[in-house]
């Protein structure tokens, strides 16, 4: 399986769901530019109001459809009502690797941090998506446009699904552009690589950017991390617990060499 048929999200859920959904995905794109455009349907909230017509033709990739809506006054922020896993147009966007879409709703003032709650660390960003995906070129955009590089969804931040997916290029981007190399994942809390290492220390199933990388055998990583000067001492000494022997007990002995 490709990477991507990995990832489900709550989105991916809703397209398959709901009926009008699916229909539209079936007709050509000139028929589907013309009901999402079209005046009554512009603020229409789709499947059970969860989805906006502008989220559609983002995650659609329909860049004309984009700039009509946008034209029209679209809400460039709008969020859909599922609050387990919120989307706005630009993840949608940024999760399907739609650049010119992306920029677009950037340039129309879709904001790259809409999402990020510091004290409720509970959805993914849009740049989250992207680097998930391996989705470079957005990456960068969001980068450039002030994007947050350590926010995080629930103590697991970009930096460590750019890595867990051996998407070694947009790691290196999210390193040079300051993400946090060191923070620790303990539970659903990100602990900075700031802290004292008494309190980043690993001290039995807690998670950092090399321990997703080698887990899950994505060499490429592993070697970026080490080489950009991860601080392999947080690992801890128990042997069992540490991310090179995790990753020879997954079957994947090339990453713990």
């Amino acid at each position: 399986a490709t990477k991507r048929a990995l990832l489900e999200s709550e989105s991916d859920k809703i397209f398959r769901s709901h009926e009008e959904l699916n229909n539209l995905q079936t007709m050509p794109e000139s028929a589907v530019f013309a009901i999402l455009t079209s005046i009554d349907k512009i603020h229409h909230m789709w499947a059970d109001k969860q989805l906006t017509s502008l989220m559609l033709a983002s995650r659609f990739g329909y860049l004309s459809a984009v700039k009509t809506l946008i034209q029209n006054n679209a809400d460039v922020n709008a969020k859909s009502a599922d609050p387990r896993d919120i989307c706005t147009a630009l993840t949608m966007a940024c999760e399907e690797g739609h650049f010119e879409i992306a920029t677009a709703l950037l340039d129309a003032g879709a904001d790259p941090n809409e999402l990020w709650d510091e004290n409720k660390p509970t959805q993914k960003t849009p740049l989250m998506h992207a680097a998930e995906n391996g989705h470079v070129q957005c990456v960068e955009l969001l980068i450039e446009r002030k994007a947050n590089v350590d926010a995080h969804k629930k103590g697991r931040n970009i930096l460590m699904f750019a890595c867990q997916y051996g998407y070694t290029t947009s790691a290196r981007l999210l390193i040079d552009a300051g993400a946090d190399i060191n923070a620790i994942k303990k539970k659903d809390t990100l602990v900075p690589g700031s802290a004292p290492f008494s309190e980043r220390v690993n001290s039995g199933g807690d998670m950092s950017a090399l321990s997703f990388a080698a887990r899950f055998g994505q060499t490429s990583a592993v070697s970026l991390l080490l080489e950009r000067g991860f601080d392999i001492e947080v690992e801890g000494n128990q042997p069992f617990w540490t991310s090179l022997h995790r990753s020879a007990g997954n079957g994947k002995p090339e990453a713990a060499r």
